[in-house]
């Protein structure tokens, strides 16, 4: 096997790096370290697809380090991705989702393409992240707009995103809001903010809002607002961008003129933002993802045999909305069927807003090991740090640095004929995954997920 530009040989992984993962003196028998490229399975050095078997049937987007969205083909994965922290890029490694995801709005960054209203001007000027930009214009007294009509979006829940430049000079706000009708009723709902500092989020169009958020990516804000059409039935919906439909300090009226600069927006289903999705003359979907390790590479690093111990170690991020499901996010699922299975998910049933549960089942017995029920909050990119260690007689799961506790159970389930897979269901990136067939100490594991 050829080298992997880190001093990998082809008789395995250099002491020095396999040391780099261990953890309490002990190497990992599976490593994923998705940012640096590192992959080993039972000591030996491997590629991604020496680790991961991954399948995605259309093209897909991702974020690269200068913070642009490139295309990735069908059937390769999206490593390399990035996301935004505190106005910062990080590298997230792979991003995983298993969701069909849609952008409805056509020509998504092409806003010459849109209907211009009401005197508006359109000028090209630059990119935003990797995109074309488009700087609009309102000089007059009649509430200047671009706008799509986007069809038919039945019932449920939907999410608008839009990139806007960063503005030092402008005293009106940007608008953008989605309209359509209900029980006769025309129903607005939409964000308006200031440019310039990201703030002054204006309360209005807000019928059926469900949340209205501005991040700071740099040099432009993703403005991003999600509105319930749940008993609307099939109806025509239509997005507006208004360029100066306010003043900063919220005050309405076509009298406010302005201009701001803005490109790639997306309305998806789903409470929250997806990754975006470039579009030209009609919506464009991405199909789903599926990660998986197979059983093969498991029983090979096992020696053939059912460990009577395992460690689990998972660190990345996850976009998830509250909507009451168990699990809401799985980040991991080892399952031979449904009485023998191994998972790590994410639970938002009633009151609790993201619950890490450590879960084994053997010949139908189901354990678990449960965190707080606010360990995690809903939201996009939202890091997590897990861990989970599971002996013959009891399981302890681990969530940035806090313990569940351990709980017992009657011994671990056979699972070496089957896959592990990787959000299933979920949204989200690995930055970092390792296995031990052995159980590390809770101390270790503590400061491990700290």
């Amino acid at each position: 096997m050829p080298g992997l530009g880190l001093g990998l040989g082809v008789r395995g992984m250099q002491p020095a790096l396999l040391a780099r993962y261990s953890l309490g003196g002990k190497a990992p028998a599976v490593i994923a370290d998705t940012v640096a490229g590192v992959y080993g399975v039972g000591g030996r050095s491997v590629g991604f697809d020496g680790l991961f078997t991954f399948s995605r049937l259309s093209a897909a987007w991702k974020l690269n380090a200068l913070g642009h969205w490139v295309k990735v083909l069908a059937g390769e994965p999206r490593t390399g991705h990035h996301v935004w922290r505190d106005g910062k890029l990080a590298p997230a490694g792979i991003a995983v989702c298993s969701e069909v995801r849609t952008n409805l709005a056509s020509y998504s960054d092409d806003l010459r393409s849109w209907s211009l209203d009401n005197n508006i001007t359109v000028t090209p000027q630059g990119t935003l992240g990797g995109s074309p930009s488009f700087a609009l214009s309102d000089q007059t007294d009649t509430f200047g707009q671009i706008s799509q009509n986007i069809g038919a979006i039945g019932d449920g829940e939907f999410c608008c995103q839009v990139k806007v430049a960063k503005s030092r000079t402008k005293v009106n706000a940007f608008g953008i809001r989605a309209t359509y009708s209900a029980g006769g009723v025309t129903q607005f709902n939409g964000i308006s903010f200031n440019a310039e500092t990201g703030g002054g989020i204006i309360g209005m169009w807000g019928s059926t809002i469900i949340e209205r958020k501005v991040q700071d990516c740099g040099d432009y804000w993703l403005a991003w607002f999600s509105f319930d059409a749940t008993g609307i039935g099939l109806n025509e919906a239509k997005i507006q961008v208004f360029p100066a439909h306010n003043g900063v300090n919220g005050n309405g009226g076509p009298h406010w003129t302005g201009d701001h600069r803005c490109t790639a927006i997306q309305v998806n289903a789903g409470r929250c933002p997806k990754n975006y999705i470039k579009t030209e003359t009609a919506p464009v979907s991405t199909a789903s993802e599926s990660l998986q390790i197979n059983p093969s590479l498991l029983s090979s690093a096992f020696g053939g045999v059912m460990p009577e111990a395992l460690t689990f170690v998972m660190k990345g991020t996850m976009s998830y909305a509250d909507v009451g499901l168990n699990p809401q996010v799985r980040m991991l699922l080892w399952q031979a069927d449904s009485i023998d299975r191994i998972r790590l998910q994410l639970n938002t049933v009633d009151a609790r807003t993201g619950q890490f549960i450590a879960f084994t089942q053997k010949d139908g017995v189901a354990n678990s090991a449960l965190s707080a029920p606010d360990a995690y909050s809903p939201g996009v990119e939202v890091p997590f740090s897990v861990a989970a260690v599971l002996t013959a007689t009891d399981i302890e799961g681990f969530y940035n640095g806090v313990s569940t506790g351990k709980v017992a159970h009657g011994g671990l389930p056979s699972l070496m004929a089957a896959p592990m897979e990787f959000f299933s269901p979920g949204t989200g990136t690995i930055t970092e995954f390792c296995l031990w067939p052995e159980a590390l100490t809770s101390s270790t594991l503590l400061e491990a997920t700290a």
